[in-house]
């Protein structure tokens, strides 16, 4: 019904032809012209952003409840310490069951690292510029290192947590002839929850142009694996392949596997920036005028 109605409503210039060729070349057209804004929107708002505003988007919360500095900032170390403890959690497993040294290996320890990484800068950042915007400190008006950091680290995170996730339920589980551990529930889910609840009540900026940060982490993972494999590694269990789907024992169906994810998952950038652009009701674009 909402599809037909969207046919029905659909502006004067478009034409309905059969087969939908001028249609879908007047939408690919008109997608292709609000990806070129939306490029230069936010190169405009980069510069606006280096100009002082940064200090009102990555110092508070879209959160009525986070509204207070203190409180975001607050909320932010609550998540610091719950991914430390499960990193934490994860790290001893692997001690008790004494493959702690193939730890690294594997791609969602990747991810699970960078999420700790994340949400530490993440709460360093509220808190010094809660300060600043306090005027317990001088406010800088260029936009510090360590907040191009944090904002850097969560252009992978965000995606890369859900893509590991993601991976990890389709493409390992189905493979794995044993139990579930316990922690796979706290690095292959909880943690992408985590990072998807501070992205719903922060105000920090999602661009499109940053798509290309998680391609080349995942571009890194794939070309350590291979070196990993030539230098003769395993994984905990003594295997030659880290995955099942990534054994370069077979380069050629690795490949044809490895290629679209590395490829595609730079578009999960476009799914986040919709969902924080448009399905939450607010924006920081809200403090930088048009």
């Amino acid at each position: 019904a909402l599809l037909a109605q969207a046919v029905t409503h659909l502006p004067s210039n478009v034409s309905k032809v059969r087969g939908g060729g001028r249609w879908n070349q007047h939408a690919m057209g008109s997608c292709c012209k609000r990806l070129v804004e939306q490029w230069r929107k936010e190169r405009a708002e980069v510069q606006l952003l280096n100009e002082g505003k940064w200090v009102e988007v990555f110092g508070s919360s879209s959160n009525r409840c986070l509204k207070d500095w203190l409180a975001f900032s607050a909320f932010r170390l609550v998540l610091a310490f719950i991914i430390t403890a499960i990193l934490c959690f994860d790290v001893h497993g692997d001690a008790r069951m004494g493959v702690a040294d193939c730890y690294l290996v594997y791609l969602s320890r990747w991810v699970l690292l960078s999420q700790v990484l994340y949400f530490w800068l993440a709460f360093g950042t509220a808190w010094r510029v809660g300060l600043m915007a306090s005027g317990v400190v001088p406010k800088a008006e260029r936009m510090p290192l360590y907040v191009k950091a944090t904002w850097v680290v969560q252009d992978i995170t965000l995606p890369a947590a859900v893509l590991a996730s993601s991976l990890f339920w389709t493409c390992v589980v189905p493979f794995k002839q044993s139990h579930i551990d316990t922690r796979s529930y706290f690095t292959h889910g909880v943690d992408a929850v985590l990072v998807i609840l501070d992205m719903a009540v922060s105000r920090q900026p999602y661009y499109l142009r940053h798509a290309a940060n998680v391609g080349i982490v995942l571009v890194v993972y794939v070309l350590f694996t291979l070196s990993y494999y030539a230098a003769g590694g395993t994984d905990c269990r003594g295997h030659r392949s880290i995955y099942k789907l990534l054994d370069w024992g077979h380069p050629w169906t690795t490949a044809l596997l490895v290629g679209p994810v590395v490829v595609g998952a730079p578009s999960l950038n476009f799914l986040f920036w919709f969902m924080i652009s448009q399905c939450f009701p607010r924006t920081y674009q809200d403090d930088i005028p048009a």
